[in-house]
């Protein structure tokens, strides 16, 4: 799925069991990042969060083009 950093947020969010608003802080998100959910022992888990070895450190940053 590509989708939205406020998307994967709430995302987290309910995966985590926290209560979602829109005046919590923000699960880390970088630009192309690539978050990872498996369905393991009849739950869905967040096995990878915000990887961004595929891109180099100022694209993550959102610092080049």
């Amino acid at each position: 799925m590509v989708t939205h950093g406020g998307v994967i947020n709430i995302i987290y969010h309910i995966l985590k069991g926290l209560t979602w608003t829109n005046k919590n802080a923000h699960f880390p998100t970088s630009y192309t990042s690539i978050h990872k959910i498996e369905y393991q022992v009849d739950k869905w888990v967040v096995t990878a969060e915000n990887l961004t070895e595929h891109i180099s450190s100022d694209q993550a940053a959102g610092l080049s083009n």
